[in-house]
């Protein structure tokens, strides 16, 4: 009778380590951003890839049908050249789609201070998760505080740490769930974020 216990502990133990993966990536939203950081080594998304507390609010937008990725950093100064970068090569404009960037196109995307974990990167929905859950769409994107150091929705007031996992740390007595947090790779230059 002890062996089997002993086997039924040790495999319920096991299956919840499995789980705790994927309970940080638990996002509903699709997402598959590939972006080629050593081809645009310069740019702020770029930069913030290896200063840990550097982050970057990333967006897209179209121009003469060249795809840009726009970024907005927490801090440090850029040259406009650094903030929207033209995805002109063929790997980058003909190949790629840049439509699944979570629930709102919009991702947030660096380095944590954390040397915890495996790897510091990060990568966050661009949405308030609170409002994202309450509303079942997005509609409430998130900005940076005037100190550049934490993520406020605007819609209910919650602020958001990035270096914390994405965790709330500011609400007024509300259910608080940290931000839908994506799986981050980055390998011979190529950042890949994805939901699974």
């Amino acid at each position: 009778m002890k062996p089997r216990f002993v086997f039924l502990f040790l495999s319920a133990v096991a299956l919840l380590c499995g789980c705790a993966d994927d309970f940080q990536y638990g996002s509903p939203y699709q997402c598959s951003f590939v972006y080629f950081a050593s081809d645009h080594a310069t740019s702020a998304l770029s930069l913030s890839l290896d200063n840990p507390g550097q982050f970057c609010i990333v967006t897209t937008r179209q121009e003469r049908g060249i795809t840009h990725i726009v970024a907005v950093p927490n801090s440090g100064s850029y040259g406009a050249e650094a903030l929207d970068v033209p995805m002109v090569t063929a790997k980058e404009n003909d190949r790629l789609s840049y439509s699944h960037m979570g629930a709102g196109g919009r991702l947030i995307i660096g380095c944590t201070f954390s040397s915890l974990t495996s790897t510091p990167l990060r990568a966050y929905d661009g949405e308030c998760r609170a409002c994202l859950d309450e509303l079942g769409r997005a509609a409430a994107p998130l900005d940076w505080s005037s100190d550049g150091q934490t993520l406020v929705c605007r819609r209910c007031l919650r602020t958001y740490n990035p270096n914390a996992d994405g965790t709330v740390i500011a609400a007024q007595g509300q259910v608080n769930k940290p931000l839908y947090q994506y799986r981050i790779d980055l390998a011979g230059g190529r950042l890949w974020v994805h939901s699974n």
